[in-house]
């Protein structure tokens, strides 16, 4: 079983299809995690999870506080590429966790396209308003532009 922390490496699957699965460091990104990991195991797949930060967290905050704020995001993004690692670890599913900078949608849907992924993994839309407005929900957007599954995780 391989399941490996990278920075922008480029994913292959040894020869396997790729599932997608992308995080932004919430917490309730276990179970998306975790349904990528049993969309693998039925297609006998690899996972690629892909953490895309939320810039949105760290906009508005003053120049005195960027340092924090840097330090801050720099911890979510390790703590949550090292859960999505040992989730996968855990379950014996082969993969590869890596984080990117990006809008979400489009790094996303150009992994997918690059890595002809078989299915893309998120978490469902955590905020209420979103679910009123679906163009604003990245599974929704992912759903219109995406050339392969969207799965969403509760």
């Amino acid at each position: 079983m391989d399941v490996r922390l990278e920075d922008h490496a480029v994913v292959t699957g040894g020869g396997r299809p790729i599932v997608v699965c992308g995080t932004d460091g919430r917490t309730n990104h276990d179970p998306t995690v975790r349904l990528a990991a049993d969309v693998a195991e039925e297609l006998a797949a690899a996972v690629l999870v892909l953490h895309v930060p939320r810039h949105s967290l760290a906009a508005g905050i003053d120049a005195s506080a960027s340092g924090v704020a840097a330090l801050w995001a720099a911890q979510l993004q390790e703590q949550s590429l090292a859960t999505a690692a040992e989730i996968l670890r855990e379950r014996g599913v082969p993969g590869t966790v890596r984080a990117t900078d990006g809008p979400p949608v489009r790094e996303l849907t150009r992994l997918a396209v690059e890595l002809a992924a078989r299915a893309i993994v998120v978490s469902a839309c955590p905020y209420r308003g979103h679910r009123t407005r679906l163009h604003l929900c990245p599974g929704r957007a992912l759903e219109r532009r995406a050339s392969c599954f969207v799965l969403r995780a509760e």
